[in-house]
């Protein structure tokens, strides 16, 4: 029963880590206390109670889904099981029999199985190193390897402190906290380096964070464009002039056969409040209804007419559609009727889209991508590869999810998907949180009331920063942290073959 509570309070502590209590000092030594109960105990069950506190982790940092489908939170976590498997089975392997040091195994088998888990889900809610999003400096590592060398960086501080915890007096402890010191601060020097890059100054951008309620967004009212509107009047009326307008997914009435974009788009209804002049761009987000099925839009429009159309290519699970082979798949369906009015059943688009802004110091390109699509690395290097735009544009509604977890979640996505692709990002939610990120992963402008980010209504203002180039990872892609699992292969077999040299037994007999 100890290694259970022993495996559950440092996950635990991870989870404190992470939103809502963004607890992050945590992070720097939440996994010491299994680490050195695993190092000490050979006792069957202690890689079972590290999968289990990986299930309580993972339910707590997706407790969002739960404001939607409550079973959901605790169902969608059990994909991670066979990773938390797989890292346990290599922490046993590795430390009992074929005592390898912990230093060594743990952070490499943690970001290794994180790395893999992340290659077959696509996402990564969970890594540890997110808990650094502070440290500006160390999230520049993203640009080549996400954000798993700055998970593995946090693992090996926790693993040296456990080290030194185990065997104070020995000087390998000594040289395992020196090491760990001496990566900080070369991730630290690095993105000091990379931080003093120059930026251009781009094309004016204006979001709308309209804070409309998700139940008239449902009922379709038009009240909820007109406010944004207002809003935007406001602003405008005191000079601001802006090269690029962007609103919020979902923020206008649903284009249909009877409804099409054109009206929205007609200067004596809708659109003649829209920009017309000098090349100014509007991003518009809408549903657009095909027959039985909707498609999540986001439409660039130049002087009155699209310019390019964007098809959300990821959906929301439960929330934009229901996947075919789910257990129990009309009970979830039952479930989102109650709770949002609707069955969701969208249709995914295929293609990346970037659209041309002629306004501003020079013309630019943007790219486009929906909401969710945040956390999917994947999703921004594709865009990057295909298009190269000058920047990217992010819009998203998350009035779903409340005050929830979630939109803290994606805030600091959004900075390490800026980092990794080097691009500024400008992301604009209908509830918050509304941010304009520059390539660095600076955050420049962020709408808020008093202290309040979400659940508010205001412009987000700033003129976006140019940078040019191709970061490392964009140009190879996930090669580049590979070299982190890889690295856990070759520790491996270095240990058989010195065994092997030695005359040894490929593995000890257990202690």
């Amino acid at each position: 029963m100890i290694h259970v509570l022993v495996a559950v309070a440092s996950l635990g502590f991870v989870s404190l880590a992470f939103h809502p209590f963004d607890w992050w000092w945590l992070g720097w030594f939440a996994f010491v206390p299994w680490m050195v109960y695993h190092q000490r105990s050979e006792r069957r069950g202690t890689g079972r109670a590290l999968m289990l506190a990986y299930y309580l982790h993972y339910a707590y940092v997706l407790q969002w889904v739960g404001e939607v489908a409550p079973l959901a939170m605790w169902a969608i976590p059990l994909l991670g099981m066979p990773v938390a498997w797989l890292c346990a089975w290599i922490c046993d392997r590795c430390v009992h029999r074929l005592g390898m040091s912990g230093l060594v195994v743990y952070p490499l088998a943690i970001v290794s199985t994180d790395f893999l888990r992340d290659q077959y889900l696509g996402l990564t809610w969970c890594s540890i190193g997110y808990t650094q999003w502070r440290w500006l400096e160390g999230v520049q590592s993203a640009s080549i390897f996400r954000v798993h060398l700055l998970s593995w960086a946090v693992l090996l501080v926790n693993a040296a402190w456990a080290q030194w915890f185990l065997r104070p007096r020995e000087r390998s402890s000594h040289v395992g906290l020196a090491v760990a010191a001496g990566v900080l601060v070369v991730l630290h020097v690095g993105g000091a380096l990379r931080l003093s890059a120059d930026l251009e100054d781009g094309p004016l951008a204006v979001g709308v964070q309209g804070n409309i309620d998700q139940v008239m967004k449902e009922t379709g009212s038009r009240e909820r464009a007109w406010k944004a509107q207002r809003e935007v009047f406001e602003r405008l009326e005191q000079g601001i002039e802006p090269d690029l307008l962007v609103f919020a997914e979902t923020s206008f009435h649903p284009v249909t056969q009877r409804v099409p974009l054109s009206i929205l788009l007609d200067h004596s209804t809708w659109g003649g409040w829209l920009p017309r002049d000098r090349g100014q761009a509007t991003v518009l987000g809408y549903n657009e209804r095909v027959g039985e099925t909707d498609r999540n839009v986001a439409c660039a429009v130049v002087d009155g007419k699209p310019v390019a159309t964007y098809v959300k290519r990821v959906l929301v699970p439960m929330g934009e559609h229901i996947p075919e082979w789910l257990p129990f798949r009309g009970w979830f369906e039952d479930q989102v009727q109650q709770r949002g009015g609707y069955v969701p059943r969208m249709e995914p688009g295929t293609a990346f889209v970037s659209a041309p802004l002629g306004a501003g110091p020079r013309p630019t390109s943007f790219g486009l991508n929906i909401c969710y699509e945040m956390v999917f690395p994947g999703e921004f290097r594709g865009l990057m590869r295909e298009h190269d735009p000058d920047f990217l544009v992010n819009i998203s509604n998350d009035g779903w999810y409340g005050d929830s977890n979630e939109l803290d979640l994606v805030h600091v996505a959004g900075r390490f998907r800026a980092v990794e692709c080097g691009r500024s990002l400008f992301r604009v939610s209908n509830t918050g949180i509304s941010t304009s990120i520059d390539p660095m992963g600076r955050f420049r402008a962020t709408v808020t009331a008093g202290a309040k980010r979400k659940g508010v209504q205001g412009l987000l203002v700033d003129r976006v920063q140019i940078s040019s180039g191709t970061t490392p990872w964009v140009w190879g892609g996930d090669l580049l942290p590979a070299i982190l699992p890889l690295a856990l292969l070759a520790s491996v077999g270095l240990v058989f073959w010195r065994r092997r040299g030695m005359g040894l037994p490929a593995q000890p007999p257990s202690r």
